[in-house]
């Protein structure tokens, strides 16, 4: 704040060298501080992870918008555990906008009283990652995060977690089938509901 000031003043008296000498003084110091919070989001994020304990995953369907579906899946002790399932029909989301739907979906999973994961893995990128990561920060919740994405090539996975956490770069190096396959069985779960629903609704046409 008191540079600030002082910065303000130096501009006011036409110092402008000065002024230009505090802005960038300023400059690092607020980079300082925002690299320290993201060093304490990643250790408040990420502890011990046992990928042997509840792993969710998770996945969008839709084609240009129509028939929209998330799908929730669960593997514990390292597999599939089909009666913790679940499947959503999106509700909020006109249009094709999957990080909007993801969002939706999240947020009514965990308006529910399930057990929570020790992982959540998402099928998608960057932007799928943030939608899960602002209604993890919604409910208060410090849950390891990872998406699984294809590569520009789409035939190369590329892991990308949340966090710089050690602990989340261990289980990606000790563990890629595993997580594979949650995302597998999400996105697989997701798009056979989607194509029920599409199929129903040309039924009727």
């Amino acid at each position: 704040r008191e540079m600030k000031k002082r910065m303000a003043t130096a501009a006011k008296v036409h110092a402008f060298e000065a002024a230009a000498e505090l802005r960038d003084r300023l400059y690092h110091l607020e980079h300082i501080r925002d690299v320290a919070v993201l060093k304490r989001e990643d250790r408040s994020e990420v502890g011990a992870i046992d990928v042997y304990g509840r792993i969710e995953g998770y996945d969008i369907s839709n084609i240009g918008g129509q028939d929209a579906v998330g799908s929730m899946v669960v593997f514990e002790g390292g597999e599939p555990r089909k009666r913790d399932y679940r499947l959503f029909r999106i509700r909020s989301v006109e249009g094709p906008n999957d990080v909007a739907m993801m969002k939706e979906v999240l947020r009514r999973r965990f308006m529910n009283d399930w057990p929570l994961p020790n992982l959540i893995v998402i099928d998608g990128g960057r932007g799928q990652l943030n939608a899960v990561r602002e209604v993890l920060r919604e409910y208060k919740l410090a849950i390891p995060l990872l998406g699984i994405a294809k590569g520009i090539t789409r035939k190369k996975d590329e892991f990308l977690p949340m966090s710089s956490s050690l602990e989340l770069k261990r289980l990606i190096e000790n563990n890629p089938q595993l997580l594979k396959q949650v995302r597998d069985e999400a996105h697989r779960f997701a798009i056979s509901y989607h194509r029920k629903l599409r199929g129903k609704r040309w039924g009727k046409k």
